[in-house]
């Protein structure tokens, strides 16, 4: 009877030891678990962040766009200006020089 006494107290010990160590790491997980979460909150800050930075460079290079491609066109509006004014003076100066020679004799 005592050995089996001895080995009931010996399996309930058992049994508490293996309770607590479950506890234990129950409370580790916990906590880890915690930290995790935590940590992931902080991530998805920062990356709501980084997206708003994001979208604001891509609104930024939108804008600039627009800009050089308004540049653009008014380079080559005052580019056909200066053609066409240059080509009015080159046609002044050839009929100068026909009317000058041509129209002496």
């Amino acid at each position: 009877m005592k050995g089996t006494t001895d080995k009931l107290a010996a399996a309930r010990k058992e049994i508490a030891d293996t309770e607590e160590v479950g506890l234990t790491f129950l409370g580790f997980v916990c906590s880890l678990a915690l930290a995790i979460g935590e940590e992931l909150g902080r991530n998805r800050e920062k990356i709501e962040a980084t997206h708003a930075k994001v979208k604001g460079v891509n609104e930024m290079a939108r804008r600039g766009g627009n800009i050089v491609g308004r540049m653009s066109a008014r380079d080559k509006r005052q580019r056909m200006a200066l053609s066409i004014a240059a080509g009015f003076i080159i046609l002044a100066i050839l009929l100068l020089i026909y009317f000058g020679i041509f129209k002496k004799k």
